[in-house]
């Protein structure tokens, strides 16, 4: 199948969602610190779970559990893209102000 030329600049760059909930776009690296995300890296509990609970249940499984407050696991200057929608209302002023220094390290610094 061919891609798009919308889809080949997005397999070319590095996309970060932060704070992604339920919102988690294909060719995005889709990070949340929701205990929910970080189950999804064990699909045995997940899977009891969801069997056992009203847990939620998300259409997909391609976010990473991600706690803003610790060192990122990017190299500097290798992000294209940080969308961070509705997520700094969830952080604390010295939480948000770190998150504001952060992206700036992380971004890459070409056009």
């Amino acid at each position: 199948m061919l891609e798009t030329k919308h889809e080949q600049s997005l397999t070319q760059r590095v996309l970060i969602n932060l704070g992604c909930g339920q919102t988690r776009p294909v060719g995005w690296i889709n990070t949340d610190s929701s205990l929910n995300s970080l189950l999804q890296s064990f699909p045995l509990i997940q899977r009891v779970l969801r069997n056992n609970s009203n847990a939620i249940v998300y259409a997909s499984n391609n976010a990473r559990y991600m706690n803003l407050n610790n060192p990122w696991k990017f190299a500097s200057e290798s992000v294209d893209v940080v969308y961070a929608s509705h997520v700094f209302e969830h952080l604390s002023l010295s939480s948000a102000c770190l998150l504001g220094r952060k992206r700036f390290v992380f971004l890459s610094l070409e056009v």
